[in-house]
């Protein structure tokens, strides 16, 4: 999936970049998670091509990346709770809920985790391309 966006900030590797709502997050159903306020919002991204602060710029996330991420968030936190509530299930039902919510606490601790191992590494997008130069801004 590629995006346009605007550099606000450069750390080390890493660009923080404004991405804007465009005509496709206007028909689509998700769009009230990750814009709740229907503002602009800010992804962190691997800034390969040396873009700096200001500089329009065209971000990039394979599927790949987006899959991992997905299973990553919501398929280790489910995959726990069903186990918890497997083993729960020969001790009692009230046994067996305690042990799913255990379990999905546990999942969310393993996601958390891997997210803070696995994104600074592996699962940040990329910044493919410069648009626009900040300077030629000012020309």
């Amino acid at each position: 999936m590629k995006e346009a966006g605007r550099v606000v900030e450069i750390t080390g590797t890493q660009a923080r970049i404004e991405v804007a709502p465009n005509k496709a997050c206007r028909t689509c159903p998700a769009c009230t998670v990750c814009r709740p306020q229907g503002t602009v919002r800010y992804i962190e991204a691997e800034n390969r091509v040396g873009a700096h602060v200001g500089d329009d710029v065209c971000i990039e996330t394979s599927t790949k990346q987006s899959m991992v991420a997905i299973l990553l968030v919501f398929g280790v936190p489910v995959v726990l709770a069903l186990v918890g509530l497997i083993i729960g299930t020969s001790l009692g039902n009230l046994q067996s809920m305690i042990l799913g919510v255990i379990g999905f606490v546990a999942g969310l601790v393993v996601a958390k985790i891997f997210n803070n191992i696995f994104t600074r590494k592996h699962l940040l997008p990329r910044v493919t391309e410069i648009k626009r130069h900040a300077k030629d801004l000012t020309l």
